[in-house]
């Protein structure tokens, strides 16, 4: 697989999966080395990207971003993530499954240090479901993690 190309400065950004045409993705892959592991739209599905939506990446020639595969008119929300501290991070796999995934977004919708009370955390979960508040929090877990291999400096 390719190493992903994101920043490390880029602000991650999860948006679910239904905002973007996986239906190309999945034709272009089928033309790609590897059966298109590198594809840029699913390096930043699966978290490789550290949900940076214009990482780039080759595509049959030419240099592309999940950006580039966002429908029009998706409506989807687009979830802005603060990096987690490596201990929240742990504190939060610690806990494990859905309960560590909802500590890591109440961590990421709150100041740093903060994170928003449970009251506040249903309110989001009545406006956007609790299978959207588990994937943003899983995504602010991925983006969080530490370098890997791939990643570091040469």
């Amino acid at each position: 697989m390719t190493a992903p190309q994101h920043s490390i400065t880029a602000q991650p950004r999860y948006i679910r999966p239904a905002a973007f045409d996986v239906e190309r993705c999945v034709a272009e892959r089928e033309t790609m080395p590897d059966g298109g592991d590198g594809h840029p739209l699913r390096l930043y599905l699966i978290g490789e990207s550290r949900y940076d939506l214009d990482a780039p990446g080759p595509v049959n020639g030419s240099m592309v971003c999940a950006r580039d595969y966002l429908r029009p008119d998706h409506g989807c929300p687009e979830w802005p993530i603060r990096r987690l501290k490596v201990a929240e991070v742990n504190h939060c796999r610690d806990l494990g499954g859905d309960t560590g995934r909802t500590a890591a977004f109440a961590r990421v919708m709150g100041p740093p240090g903060r994170p928003i009370s449970d009251a506040k955390i249903e309110e989001y979960v009545d406006e956007h479901g609790m299978a959207e508040i588990l994937a943003v929090g899983e995504a602010a877990l991925r983006a969080s993690e530490a370098p890997k291999a791939a990643e570091k400096k040469p």
